[in-house]
């Protein structure tokens, strides 16, 4: 499922994970065009790397220089996935949250419930419950 019948699932997996995923930004001139995705201006967080704090960028998908199309798209088409809802890219973790009020807080502004779901159920591990299936 999710793969047409001229392509070999296997194929298919074994092709996207040998496209590189994120563009190489130390790298200059043609070398820049590979990548599946970079790093957009929203800045989600800040990660401590031994002595130095770095910015955690949300990712947006790299348009091809020869056509425009993203990697991620053809990828997508070719494998006949589902897709990537690039909105997604740069929404907050529900799951990275601190546990607490601030956490909440970031979550309600989001205004989604699907999201509010995964940071209560997070919540729920945290404190050792189950949250079981509904149904």
């Amino acid at each position: 499922p999710g793969v047409g019948p001229d392509v070999d699932p296997r194929r298919c997996h074994a092709q996207s994970t040998q496209v590189r995923l994120q563009v190489a930004y130390w790298k200059t001139g043609s070398e820049m065009d590979f990548g599946m995705f970079g790093f957009g201006s929203k800045v989600l967080t800040h990660m401590d790397y031994f002595t130095k704090t770095y910015d955690v960028h949300c990712l947006t998908p790299q348009p091809s220089p020869a056509d425009g199309y993203s990697m991620s798209n053809a990828v997508t088409r070719v494998c006949r996935g589902a897709g990537l809802d690039e909105e997604e890219l740069c929404e907050i973790n529900p799951e990275a949250l601190p546990l607490g009020p601030s956490g909440f807080d970031q979550v309600v502004a989001l205004k989604k419930t699907d999201q509010m779901e995964r940071f209560v159920e997070n919540v729920i591990h945290h404190l050792g419950g189950v949250v079981k299936p509904a149904g």
